[in-house]
């Protein structure tokens, strides 16, 4: 995995790429991150623990090498 998984939700939530690009894969579920405080403040390497439940890891790394496309300070 790339560094994206160390960006804070914060940070991917406020760019607009990275959200629609979470949204589009995560759907309700980044829905429900986003809308938490707490899991704001985290990164999205520690909520990965939780989507590994819900997609499968080639989905994950997927995901990670999308990210890695999009700049997010």
């Amino acid at each position: 995995a790339s560094d994206v998984y160390k960006r804070q939700v914060r940070r991917l939530m406020k760019n607009p790429q990275a959200s629609a690009l979470l949204q589009a894969v995560l759907g309700d579920m980044w829905q429900a991150i986003v809308s938490n405080p707490l899991s704001q403040g985290i990164s999205l390497r520690e909520i990965s623990g939780f989507l590994q439940a819900a997609l499968p890891e080639s989905a994950l790394n997927q995901l990670d090498a999308q990210l890695a496309k999009i700049p997010v300070e």
